[in-house]
């Protein structure tokens, strides 16, 4: 299952008929064709510490594989370092990363060889904005700013864990992609309508360690996709009213690495929180004026319970399906006050069996 190398694969666009108009969609390339990515989010059985120095539970995991393929699924999101109070190890006289977890180059190949073997693919998100949570058992925000603020903290942490274990698994037949941060906005002060986290970098920060992660990463591995998630369509497109942080010129101003720029968006969308203007399941792709494929990573699998018309969730699926997104990813799995597996596995189904070549990776 070997991604194509190109990124203007990547963003190949072409007309499907939707149920009311034609629209433009933009897919992510695997395997030399066109795919749309029929997945949930696992995003983890022990919260940052499925990597580090514990090995997995491989039964667990492979039950996920199992019932994703069940549903006619062909791909997951998952979260790894997290907050990095496991995994990577920092020097406690510098400060800085020093190297990874003893078992987690194990762990993701692990998970990895199961997906593969079940025709998925996944995708890795590195960190999240739970980096300045300071709330959380293990963080450690001095270490943690220092991660993200220096250059000397950048570096080290590209050169003594995230190239070893970009390298380690090269383009598995079983990666999605590289997702470098969860919902960064949460740490940002200066971002309107983020900063939820205890402690706080700026928006400058994130879009340099972005920037440079992200050419590091496509340097070392041609041809594996990288990305980065937003909380909200508010940080990622340039709708009016909306900033875009991410855009390759904003990434590359802020790191200066001329590979640091994503291969496609991903958006987030709660109706708990946002109403219809933010909603990718109200508005068709084009609507976001975006140059890159579009995945929308999290929603609940309960579906939009709270608006008025209520969206169930086959029908949140089938929206991003005619809407041109490259793929939906409920949340979650084991089921957080959201929904799970068993919610979002008729949407799932039924994708599948509408559009099951568009799906299907082999």
């Amino acid at each position: 299952m070997k991604k194509n190398v190109f990124l203007l694969l990547a963003a190949i666009c072409f007309i499907v008929e939707s149920a009311s108009a034609q629209v433009e969609r933009k897919l992510l390339i695997i395997n030399g064709k066109p795919i749309f990515l029929n997945g949930m989010n696992i995003a983890w059985y022990h919260f940052a510490n499925d990597v580090g120095d514990t090995a997995i539970d491989g039964a667990k995991f492979l039950k996920i594989m199992e019932d994703i393929q069940a549903a006619g699924g062909n791909s997951l999101r998952m979260w790894l370092s997290t907050n990095a109070a496991n995994d990577p190890k920092f020097d406690s006289t510098t400060g800085l990363v020093k190297g990874l977890g003893s078992q987690t180059i194990n762990n993701v190949k692990k998970i990895l060889d199961m997906a593969a073997n079940h025709g998925i693919v996944v995708s890795m998100c590195l960190l999240s904005f739970d980096l300045l949570q300071t709330g959380e058992t293990g963080v450690n925000a001095t270490y943690n700013l220092k991660l993200l603020e220096t250059d000397a903290g950048i570096q080290a942490y590209i050169d003594n864990a995230l190239l070893p274990l970009v390298k380690a698994i090269g383009n598995h037949p079983g990666l999605l992609c590289w997702e470098i941060f969860n919902e960064p906005e949460g740490m940002c002060s200066d971002i309107p309508w983020g900063g939820w986290s205890t402690q706080k970098t700026t928006v400058a920060h994130v879009q340099r360690f972005i920037n440079k992660t992200v050419g590091a990463i496509h340097r070392a591995v041609p041809g594996v996709y990288v990305s980065s998630s937003s909380w909200s369509a508010k940080a990622m497109t340039d709708v009016p009213g909306f900033i875009n942080y991410y855009t390759d010129a904003k990434l590359i101003s802020a790191g200066g690495d001329a590979d640091g720029k994503l291969d496609f968006y991903q958006l987030h969308y709660y109706d708990n929180n946002f109403n219809i203007d933010f909603s990718p399941f109200h508005h068709d792709l084009s609507y976001w004026k975006l140059d890159k494929p579009v995945l929308i990573g999290e929603f609940s699998a309960e579906g939009l319970i709270f608006l008025k018309p209520k969206v169930d969730i086959v029908d949140c699926y089938t929206r991003a399906y005619n809407g041109g997104y490259a793929g939906a990813f409920a949340w979650n799995y084991p089921g957080f006050n959201t929904g799970n597996y068993s919610t979002c596995r008729p949407a799932m189904q039924n994708i599948y069996n509408l559009h099951t070549d568009s799906v299907k990776l082999k």
